[in-house]
């Protein structure tokens, strides 16, 4: 029974540590989003690891995927 419970905390607490944070826009969020996603494109550009490769796609698919929520409140993203 312990066992059990012991594993069901530690089961609730990784959900926890691993979930993400929302993205909330606002001015002080939105601004300078474009400059993020060309600093990622130019060192893309510039060549990679596959691993690295990874991180700069998600990195850019979640700045891509803030700046569509920014404008979608209108904030600029500049």
């Amino acid at each position: 029974m312990t066992n059990y419970i012991l594993s069901s905390l530690i089961a609730v607490s990784l959900l926890v540590i691993t979930a993400k944070a929302e993205f909330t826009p606002s001015d002080r969020t939105c601004t300078g989003l474009d400059k993020k996603i060309k600093a990622v494109v130019s060192k893309m550009r510039a060549g990679y690891k596959i691993k690295q490769g990874e991180r700069y796609r998600a990195k850019l698919k979640q700045f891509k995927n803030h700046r569509y929520q920014c404008k979608q409140k209108r904030f600029d993203v500049n």
